[in-house]
């Protein structure tokens, strides 16, 4: 009976010690889990902060180019104003005779397509200012949408965080 009551004590204190192991293991476990979940948050807010970055400049190159835009349009105004007003012009052929007509006439038709010319230039560089406008106002809506799911993800990390 003694010897019974030996291995039964004997067992009791290796039961404890394997339960003192298993919770040390667990301990150990939650220790790193919970390591590995906070290098993630470090990893999300650094994800975080290039996007924002990101989206800053993003905003200022639109925010630039539409002013750009917005400056051609009057421009624009301006010369079409302009450029009917030559277009209109009336020549009094009376005080324009011969060569000196003809000079004037060359010059004037010059001039004219000069002026159009210009302004399909003009047109064409915004045009342009407002294709860079669209291509970057989507790369900042993917940027932002980029934001939010970061955002989605650190509240899931510390959510995972607080129930360890």
């Amino acid at each position: 009976m003694d010897n019974n009551v030996g291995i039964a004590s004997a067992l009791i204190v290796n039961f404890s010690k394997i339960g003192a192991e298993i919770e040390m293991d667990e301990d150990r476990k939650k220790r790193i889990k919970n390591a590995q979940l906070n290098e993630q948050v470090r990893s999300v807010l650094e994800g975080k902060a290039n996007t924002q970055m990101k989206i800053d400049s993003l905003e200022e190159k639109i925010e630039r180019l539409q002013k750009a835009s917005s400056d051609l349009d009057s421009s624009l105004s301006e010369v079409e104003s302009l450029k009917d007003t030559v277009t209109k012009l009336e020549i009094d052929q009376g005080k324009w005779k011969g060569e000196e007509y003809q000079e004037f006439e060359d010059a004037y038709d010059s001039h004219k397509e000069k002026v159009k010319k210009y302004v399909t230039k003009t047109e064409e560089a915004k045009e342009d200012i407002d294709d860079d406008i669209e291509r970057y106002q989507e790369k900042l809506d993917t940027a932002v949408i980029g934001l939010e799911n970061l955002d989605n993800l650190l509240e899931d990390l510390q959510k995972q965080i607080d129930e360890l």
